[in-house]
């Protein structure tokens, strides 16, 4: 989607244009990260959770979060 914009306005950033492909590199880089190390971090969480004896009601849940009005 960002390159894809990136490509159809090509040329019309000017100087800021290499602001532009570095932020293209990072986001490449965070989303080839995110696929990498998310499941990793999701399968450790889950093993350790069902291992330590953690139960659901030590964690911070909605009953415990100050109510916001939305309107």
């Amino acid at each position: 989607m960002v390159s894809d914009f990136y490509s159809a306005q090509a040329g019309r950033f000017g100087s800021a244009e290499h602001i532009i492909e570095k932020s293209l590199r990072n986001i490449k880089e965070e989303a080839r990260w995110s696929s990498e190390n998310i499941p990793v971090i999701s399968k450790w969480l889950d093993g350790y959770i069902a291992n330590s004896n953690v139960k659901d009601d030590k964690f911070i849940g909605a009953k415990e979060l100050p109510s916001i009005a939305c309107e």
